[in-house]
């Protein structure tokens, strides 16, 4: 076996591990899967270093690329680590004394990682570094500190809300069925942590579900849809597919709705499309089951299924709830990383979690505002999917 197969057929072993295993707990200590990955580098607290997914990395569960650093940790030590990319980038640590794998999103910057934890025992630490979607590559900054590290006033998908009078006029309009050209220039006004955008305009109707996609060939694209009151509605970074964007959504109320078109680095500029399609909305989608307080059901969510909130496949699942009585819904999955809506009476905004359950599943809690019929929806945060079960528990509220 020649070193490229060789090399090949390691990175297909360790992609299915990732995928099937998450931990493995020896009687005194846990020892991550992760470790099998050869790491990069050791990292030191308060210093930076610089990396770059790219395709002959591993690839994690959904496709996208990991890279592993390690270091060392004491016990009672509280640290910050910090991921720093132009693409939606993702974290995870794992290590002696932890319970699990920590994870996150988009706690740091803009729509970069962050993670904290205090530190219980000494070894040797595991950071991985990767993206939320698949076939991601680019060059990212890792940081450990023991400091806080600054917070900007507004995180991913988070704006100041005075900053949008600006997109008020928009530079032209979006209408069912077209797509619409433009170009991100140095020219154009300044939104969101430095990128440059502008903004369209789009006349919606009350109950009317549009799915709209921006696609960018220079730069990862970045999706704002804001309310004809200027508050903001909706964001999404890579629901499009690779560095594209698209958000699904139900306009709760007819006007003159703003569509701003940007991007994810600070800066960047190039030609771009936007597209407004009709889409599904939970409503219209035939449920895969009801659901009863108490009995686990299964799953297979993939591609193939709807595209429903923020541009996700979902499977859709009914249940019955009453008012002021409280209701949890769980969804768990081996295979990907989990995400959970919930729509219904009396829920102006769908309620959704994406790790509250622990590892990388999710859960809702909610007290009903009305009784009737609610739909929730499992869906994968990043990726295809796969198979999941959802459970669901209900009670008196006091």
């Amino acid at each position: 076996m020649n070193s490229k197969v060789r090399r090949r057929w390691l990175k297909s072993l360790l992609l299915i591990v990732l995928t099937h295993v998450t931990l493995v707990a020896g009687a005194a200590a846990q020892t991550s899967i992760f470790s099998l990955v050869p790491p990069q580098g050791e990292l030191e607290v308060g210093e930076s270093v610089r990396g770059a997914l790219s395709t002959s990395d591993v690839l994690n569960y959904n496709g996208a690329p990991i890279e592993v650093w390690t270091f060392r940790g004491m016990p009672g030590q509280e640290i910050w680590i910090d991921i720093d990319s132009e693409f939606d980038s993702y974290l995870y640590l794992t290590g002696p004394g932890m319970d699990g794998t920590l994870s996150d999103d988009d706690g740091g910057r803009g729509c970069n990682a962050r993670l904290q934890a205090t530190l219980l025992e000494n070894g040797t630490f595991f950071v991985v570094a990767t993206a939320l979607s698949s076939s991601t590559t680019g060059v990212y900054t890792l940081t450990v500190s023991e400091e806080p590290p600054a917070t900007e006033s507004y995180g991913c998908g988070e704006t100041d809300p005075e900053a949008l009078a600006q997109f008020a006029d928009g530079v032209g309009r979006l209408s069912l069925g077209r797509v619409a050209s433009g170009v991100l220039s140095s020219s154009d006004p300044v939104f969101a942590s430095g990128r440059r955008a502008q903004g369209w305009k789009l006349v919606g109707r009350a109950g009317e579900a549009v799915s709209i996609t921006m696609e960018a060939a220079t730069f990862d694209a970045y999706l704002y849809l804001l309310s004809p009151d200027m508050d903001e509605v909706a964001s999404n970074d890579d629901g499009g597919g690779g560095t594209n964007s698209r958000i699904t959504y139900t306009f709760p109320q007819s006007g003159e709705y703003t569509v701003i078109a940007s991007a994810l680095g600070e800066g960047s500029t190039g030609a771009y499309t936007v597209e407004v399609e009709r889409a599904l909305s939970a409503q219209e989608v035939q449920p895969r089951g009801h659901l009863t307080s108490g009995v686990e059901m299964t799953g297979m969510v993939s591609s193939a299924d709807p595209m429903l909130f923020d541009g996700r496949p979902g499977q859709v699942w009914t249940l019955t709830g009453r008012r002021g009585e409280m209701g949890v819904i769980t969804l768990r999955s081996d295979t990907f990383d989990t995400f959970l809506y919930l729509v219904g009476p009396g829920l102006s905004q769908p309620l959704t979690d994406d790790d509250s359950a622990g590892d990388l599943d999710s859960r809702i809690t909610v007290e009903f505002p009305e009784s009737g019929e609610y739909r929730v929806v499992a869906s994968p945060l990043g990726g295809n999917g796969g198979t999941y079960t959802i459970t669901y528990s209900g009670g008196s509220g006091r």
